[in-house]
């Protein structure tokens, strides 16, 4: 028996690879639902909801088990270690380091992957907002063409080294491009 903590990516992986190897496994989620950044970092435009239903429906269909909602801490570690042969600690991105713009209080900044969840939650909207994303990568990529979707005025990305440089998906920038999001370079 394997216990599995966090149903991102990686739990999901290691899950349905050692269910397909015959091992009992049991995965373990602290949100409601299971599926990590694929549900919630991924925009929809990118990776549509039913793909990750699917996929997760295969994995499941394995025999594999989930408890959502399960919190683990240190102790409720130690009770998954006793009760299973293996435990696999996969719980990938964790609280996000606060910007300190000195506008607290303020929802005016908030980093790229929490932005993202709000767009999976449909619980934000930047209808007629200039929308600046400062960095280069596939989140910056995400959190832009999101923004536009969402109603923005205008998006434009900061990033401080060039194009070349950059390390989102050479074609998520290029969509990014031709969907009207500006991209400044070499500034920061």
């Amino acid at each position: 028996r394997v216990g599995v903590v966090g149903s991102g990516p990686a739990g999901l992986t290691a899950a349905y690879h050692l269910a397909r190897l015959g091992y009992r496994v049991k995965v373990f989620e602290s949100g409601p639902e299971i599926g990590g950044l694929l549900r919630s970092g991924i925009p929809e435009f990118r990776l549509p909801e039913k793909v990750v239903a699917h996929e997760i429906d295969r994995i499941l269909g394995l025999g594999v088990d989930v408890e959502t909602n399960h919190k683990i801490d240190r102790q409720t570690l130690l009770e998954l270690a006793r009760e299973h042969d293996a435990v696999l600690v996969a719980t990938g991105l964790q609280e996000q380091r606060d910007l300190r713009l000195g506008l607290d209080g303020t929802e005016a900044v908030v980093q790229g992957i929490d932005f993202l969840d709000h767009v999976h939650r449909e619980s934000v909207r930047v209808d007629g907002e200039d929308v600046v994303v400062i960095g280069g990568g596939n989140t910056a990529m995400d959190a832009a063409r999101s923004a536009l979707r969402l109603g923005a005025e205008s998006v434009r990305i900061v990033y401080r080294r060039t194009r070349q440089e950059m390390p989102a998906i050479a074609e998520e920038i290029d969509e990014s491009i031709e969907e009207g999001v500006a991209i400044d370079f070499l500034t920061q």
